[in-house]
């Protein structure tokens, strides 16, 4: 595995990690609309 600083080409996959954890991991916590409501092009 190499660690590195992120770049701008990591944008969007840094993005869509972030949004399906949310989606995941706030399941049952938040609700399911506000976590639909999330886009990708939200956490650009």
């Amino acid at each position: 595995m190499n660690i590195r600083p992120a770049i701008v080409e990591d944008m969007e996959g840094i993005a869509k990690v972030h949004l399906e954890s949310w989606r995941t991991t706030y399941a049952g916590i938040i609700s399911d609309q506000f976590l639909a409501s999330l886009t990708l092009e939200g956490r650009m």
